[in-house]
């Protein structure tokens, strides 16, 4: 059995090529992007522009005979085939059908170069393809045959002479690398077999037999038949083989029958010196199978039959006399010398193999920053593709001072290791990863990372997008950029260095919530293959392109907010009873606390929208408003919030949850915090501290209070001071007035119940005369 060893740079998750240029799916119609691509290669490639204005510059003769095949015409063109990654289901577990769909292919093809004279279609309607003698004008053979191409020595796939021309993964194809798909495989026709949307584009008119040729998708990619099982050769109006046919006459120089312009517009100057007198005009492509004369231009029929339309392949079956000559001659141009590179058993037995490869993620040269405040482990992902079944890292410092595990040599043998950093400041690390697959064949590959550990306000900005450049086709954005504007200013401007690949590196972009984002794309030489994804923080794609557009696109930057959940003690004098060590909630009981916060009003004036449709706990005694403020200046007041107070002193927000919910703060942050009551003196803590410190308690030692005294004792816990009445921070006559004014209130809820008895009577006087004259901490007076 010969050996068929396939490179076998398949990789199980790719990013797919798109080997055609703006190319129709096949429900959509036929569509040929030979035009598209010309075009650009002539643009890029120097070498073929030249090539091909001394292909157009041949002198023309009008002759009409049928081809005779003899020693100077009769060529023999070797042909290889490339499927690229996606273009074969089940990829490098499924490529034991490849060669029976390519000699298919290769059938289908030496049958429409040969005699076209008599078919089904002509019958139809003959008179699109007689001259004007009523003669039929079908190619009677091209005197050119295709055979299987052996592989050039030395190609990078490892193919021997004994292999069939088959590669998987290879090669891109198309224009994407200037028109050498294949290098190293020039003298030969290849074809590039996608898996993109139908149907194919050739990589000149003519080629140059350089290391290009002709793309086509795989569904369109067979012949006569059915699909054997790779996925290719299944769609049903193009699974005949005739768009290979298509395509290669354009790669020996043919253009579409309406001359890509309709009536008028046809170019008979085709490259060679044939002109093609005797195809009729075409006013458009036709499409479907024909049952008929279609018109044409002139008031004669249109060839709807021949390879050069776009109907289905079953309306497809023929040549002119005239294509035949023209594509005889360039055949002799391109391949006249290469006949030699057929093998001679075109029909070899051998057995598909693919290629271990090790990768895992981060790629080589990333840098990466862990925040401690969110955890001390990164976890690295294997990529290895091919059938891995066994892994080996080392991961080892180059430089820096961290202290992390695992470490060394053999330093784990998960398929995905996390590495615990428990202590230094940066550092690069190489890891080294080795893969095995069942069949004992390793690889292996090193990234080399760089790892900084931040705390603090040194953290990664919460509000990081991330921009991801793509080209459908794989040959970069061609000189397309994207700009991104913030409230008017141009924050970078992306895709200038994206020159090649079906994907740039993902780009950090740093946006301030709130801010109104404008993205300006301008395209580049190919417009459709252009697109992209902004991704939020959260991953929600916030703006995409696709097919080279929309061009411009606005939104509004929305981060999401950090969470700080701080935890705080506190008692209420008169609210609480030594016997139990606890608060009363009688005001709960009562059904009295109010369903929404009571700091609307002077001199607290907070216009949050706290508020619950039932009280969370049957231990609820009361609202309390708590500010977060800064550390260095405690008379600013960063964030205020609404929340309960339970019996046994500990703060809960409106849903019941432990703690108090900051969003505007910072989890790497210091903060002094102020707690207020309706009828109490507020208090601050006396030290600023991090919310991830654990509970704030200001019941056990008097000097957690800011100030002289700020709490008093109750036995043997510490509580705010009563009979702050009017919340000025200061227990005095004017408290006493405010009681008066409502001295003997049952079942209401206001400032003068200092004891949370819903009932204001001589106990809350009581409780007021023992403090008068307390002042407040000057720090939380209004």
């Amino acid at each position: 059995m010969k050996r068929f060893l396939l490179l076998l740079l398949c990789i199980l998750q790719c990013y797919v090529l798109v080997g055609q240029k703006g190319l129709a799916k096949s429900d959509e119609g036929r569509h040929c992007g030979t035009m598209e691509a010309l075009e650009i290669r002539l643009e890029r490639d120097k070498t073929y522009r030249k090539f091909h204005k001394e292909a157009y510059s041949i002198s023309k003769t009008n002759q009409k005979a049928a081809i005779g095949c003899d020693a100077s015409n009769t060529i023999v063109v070797p042909v290889a085939f490339h499927f690229q990654d996606g273009s074969v289901t089940g990829g490098c577990d499924n490529t034991n059908c490849l060669l029976t769909d390519a000699l298919n292919q290769l059938e289908v093809l030496n049958a429409a170069f040969g005699d076209n004279t008599g078919t089904a279609q002509e019958a139809l309607c003959p008179e699109a393809y007689q001259d004007t003698n009523g003669n039929s004008v079908a190619s009677t053979g091209t005197c050119i045959t295709f055979c299987l191409a052996i592989p050039p020595a030395g190609n990078a796939q490892g193919l021997t002479a004994n292999d069939p021309p088959i590669t998987l993964g290879a090669f891109t194809g198309g224009t994407s690398a200037g028109g050498n798909g294949a290098p190293g495989w020039g003298g030969i026709l290849n074809i590039f077999i996608t898996n993109n949307g139908c149907l194919g584009v050739a990589d000149g008119i003519p080629g140059a037999a350089n290391g290009d040729g002709v793309s086509v998708c795989g569904a369109a990619f067979g012949g006569y038949g059915t699909s054997t099982g790779c996925g290719l050769n299944t769609d049903g109006a193009y699974n005949l083989g005739a768009t290979l046919i298509h395509e290669i006459g354009h790669y020996l120089g043919l253009y579409h029958v309406w001359g890509d312009g309709g009536c008028g517009t046809t170019d008979e100057n085709t490259p060679g010196p044939f002109n093609v007198n005797d195809t009729p005009d075409a006013p458009s492509d036709s499409s479907g199978v024909p049952s008929g004369c279609v018109a044409g231009c002139n008031g004669g029929s249109a060839p709807t039959a021949n390879f050069m339309d776009y109907t289905d392949d079953a309306g497809m079956s023929m040549f002119t006399q005239d294509q035949a000559q023209v594509m005889n001659y360039w055949a002799n141009q391109l391949f006249g010398s290469s006949a030699s590179n057929c093998t001679v058993d075109q029909t070899p037995d051998y057995v598909g193999s693919c290629t271990l490869t090790a990768n895992f993620m981060p790629a080589d040269g990333t840098s990466i920053n862990i925040c401690l405040d969110e955890g001390n482990t990164y976890e690295l992902t294997d990529k290895t593709s091919n059938g891995p079944v066994s892994w080996n890292w080392d991961i080892v410092a180059l430089s820096g001072n961290l202290s992390f595990s695992p470490s060394g040599n053999g330093a784990s043998s998960m398929q995905n290791p996390t590495i615990t950093f428990n202590g230094g400041t940066s550092g690069v690390l190489q890891i080294t990863l080795t893969a095995d697959d069942a069949n004992m064949n390793s690889n292996t590959v090193v990234h080399t990372i760089t790892f900084n550990l931040l705390s603090g306000i040194t953290c990664p900005d919460d509000c990081e997008y991330t921009l991801e450049l793509s080209d459908e086709y794989g040959d970069g954005w061609n000189g397309a950029t994207l700009e991104i504007i913030q409230d008017g200013t141009s924050i970078g401007i992306y895709g200038s260095s994206f020159s090649n690949g079906f994907n740039e590196a993902p780009v950090s972009i740093s946006l301030t919530s709130g801010a109104n984002i404008d993205l300006v794309q301008s395209n580049g030489d190919w417009p459709t293959e252009e697109g992209f994804t902004l991704t939020d923080p959260t991953g929600n794609i916030v703006a995409s392109l696709s097919g080279g557009s929309p061009l411009n696109q606005s939104f509004v930057a929305n981060c999401p907010q950090t969470t700080v959940n701080v935890q705080l003690k506190l008692f209420l004098e008169g609210y609480y009873d030594t016997a139990s060590a606890e608060m009363t909630t009688e005001l709960n009981q009562k059904a009295l606390i109010p369903f929404a916060h009571p700091f609307n009003v002077a001199p607290y004036n907070y216009n949050g929208a706290e508020s619950v449709l039932f009280y969370p706990s049957t231990d609820i005694v009361d609202w309390v408003l708590v500010q977060a403020r800064d550390a260095n200046n405690p008379a600013t007041v960063i964030e205020s919030r609404a929340c309960f107070l339970l019996k046994d002193g500990t703060v809960v927000d409106t849903d019941g949850s432990a703690g108090v919910n900051f969003t505007s703060l910072d989890t790497g942050i210091a903060y002094h915090f102020a707690v207020y009551h309706k009828s109490h003196l507020g208090i601050m803590s006396n030290n600023a501290f991090l919310a991830s410190s654990g509970l704030y308690d200001f019941t056990n030692v008097q000097q957690n209070a800011m100030g002289v005294e700020q709490t008093k004792s109750v036995g043997s816990i510490f509580a705010l001071y009563a009979g702050d009445f009017d919340n000025n921070g200061l227990v005095n006559n004017l408290d006493y007035n405010v009681w008066t004014g409502n001295a003997s209130g049952v079942n209401q809820y206001v400032n003068q119940d200092v004891d949370g008895s819903g009932i204001v009577n001589n106990l809350d006087y009581n409780l007021w005369s023992f403090n008068r004259s307390k002042v407040g901490d000057p720090s939380v007076q209004f």
